[in-house]
């Protein structure tokens, strides 16, 4: 899959995170984007000008959470 993907991308340019906006109303890139583990930000209100609809901002964390700690304690 393209997302999988360009993670996987990022990740090898050790980049830390992801970001995206998508429509508020879009259930299926929302349900995708949360199983890729993005998080739900805020509301960017009338983003879509043209249709008048809003945007959620979403960020992936591409840091392991125990990167650097000292496994030996």
């Amino acid at each position: 899959m393209l997302m999988q993907e360009m993670i996987a991308i990022a990740r090898q340019q050790d980049r830390q995170r992801m970001t995206l906006e998508v429509a508020v109303d879009n259930a299926p890139a929302l349900h995708l984007y949360h199983e890729l583990g993005f998080k739900e930000g805020r509301i960017r209100r009338n983003y879509y000008t043209n249709e008048h609809k809003d945007a959620m901002d979403m960020e992936l964390s591409l840091v392991d959470v125990g990167a650097g700690r000292d496994t030996n304690e």
